[in-house]
């Protein structure tokens, strides 16, 4: 990821198109360079790097999820400083209809009709900056794959995996509570998760060690609002052993996923093993 950031060339500060001056806020900058435009009231220093983090997460992709991982053209993401500039955003993009404003105005980040404009405005410029690239990896997947949230695993595995090499934070994910935990307990792991410096993988181990971790096989077919916070886990470690272990399989695999066969029938095609056996695999490279 070091490499792949140094390599990049710097975004270029450009003029405001006609939708971004008709929404009468005041942006700091529109910068915009390969196809990623990034408009914001945020600084200066913010808005370059989600520029930056937009790239790599493509390139990243494009090695290790499918060549053709792509944007959707004329993408762009809005980077906002609180929710007096979210109203004001909501209120006034065109791509926002009526009925969708009061649903979009309790998230802390959204993708609108059309799926070209996205914006974030979480008071919190990490929390700003990771679902800008959860969001960016969603729409590559969706594009290279048609991978969407019906995908549950892969949807989660590859968008927290690659959000953290490139953030190293793991702050945006979509799922339900734990199916387990009391609801005390599940905020205090989700907390946990939260932090920058907790490996994911020491915390799959340490379930797997306690008996707790949810196998690979229960989750696969599940979409994510069926998916909870230990599920996560397995989701995170699946993709892990693929891109670490097998990295050629992954754009295989999520390929026929997209075009809808099962999960069943392409592991035993693409890895020779079905389901049970990769969840020993996985299980393995934890311990």
């Amino acid at each position: 990821e070091a490499k792949t950031r140094s390599e990049l060339k710097p975004a270029k500060e450009v003029e405001l198109n006609s939708v971004e001056r008709g929404l009468e806020i005041s942006f700091t900058a529109a910068l915009e360079h390969g196809g990623v435009r990034v408009v914001g009231t945020v600084d200066d220093e913010e808005l370059r790097t989600c520029s930056e983090n937009l790239r790599v997460a493509r390139d990243l992709l494009r090695e290790y999820v499918g060549g053709q991982c792509a944007y959707s053209s004329d993408l762009t993401y809005f980077l906002l400083r609180n929710k007096s500039e979210q109203g004001t955003f909501l209120a006034r993009h065109p791509k926002v209809a009526d009925g969708q404003r009061e649903f979009l105005l309790g998230l802390e980040s959204a993708t609108l009709e059309g799926a070209r404009d996205f914006g974030s405005w979480s008071g919190d410029k990490h929390r700003r900056l990771d679902s800008a690239c959860r969001q960016g990896i969603s729409n590559l997947l969706f594009n290279g794959h048609q991978i969407t949230h019906e995908h549950g695993w892969a949807f989660e595995g590859v968008g927290l995996y690659f959000t953290h090499k490139i953030t190293g934070t793991h702050l945006t994910w979509f799922v339900s509570p734990s199916r387990y935990l009391s609801a005390k307990d599940d905020a205090a792991m989700r907390e946990k998760l939260s932090k920058r410096d907790v490996d994911w993988l020491d915390e799959a181990r340490a379930l797997l060690e306690e008996g707790e971790l949810p196998s690979f096989f229960q989750l696969y077919g599940k979409s994510v609002n069926k998916l909870s916070t230990e599920d996560l886990l397995v989701c995170n470690a699946a993709v892990a052993f693929f891109v670490e272990g097998r990295p050629g399989a992954l754009p295989r695999i999520l390929k026929k996923i997209g075009k809808g066969l099962t999960a069943h029938e392409v592991f035993l095609e693409e890895l020779g093993m079905d389901l049970r056996q990769f969840d020993e695999r996985v299980q393995l490279c934890e311990r």
